[in-house]
Parts: structure tokens; sequence; C-alpha cells
């Protein structure tokens, strides 16, 4: 949460262009029902429950899934290719 609340914020001050053309503003990110924050406070729970479920299905048993809990540990793990 803390990663996308400074990504949204820079992005909107900044008024940082996403892709073609489009940008964040203040008051959508913030203020709005469309607000990527809100939705992020209204789906996380529901989707780290989901994912976790749907990687035991055995049709996604030939996945390998790797479950990075940090930044410093996916740095690790990149390091390594």
């Amino acid at each position: 949460m803390q990663r996308l609340m400074r990504r949204t914020l820079q992005r909107s001050l900044k008024q940082e262009e996403l892709w073609n053309g489009n940008r964040e503003n203040f008051r959508t990110s913030f203020f709005s029902q469309d607000s990527i924050l809100l939705w992020m406070l209204r789906t996380y729970n529901q989707r780290r429950k989901k994912y976790p479920l749907l990687f035991q299905k055995p049709e996604h048993a030939h996945l390998l899934v790797i479950h990075l809990q940090s930044p410093q540990l996916t740095q690790q793990w990149l390091s390594g290719f």
C-alpha cells in the first residue's frame, strides 16, 4: 500500500504520462470512486485469498509460483539470473 500511495502521489503531482497520453490527477487518484487506492483497499483481501487457491488447481500444476514478499527478496531473486 505504501508503494502504491507513493507512486500515485508522484504521478499525480508530476503529471507523468502512464500510457497513450493518460495521466493520473490528484482529485481522481485520491477523492473519487475510480481511485486506484480505493480499489486496492476494496479488493486486496479478496485477491490475497483467491490467488493461492487458483494456483493449487490441477490445471495450474505446471506453473512455478514464486512468492516474493519484499523488494529486497525480489532483488535477490533477480540477481540470480
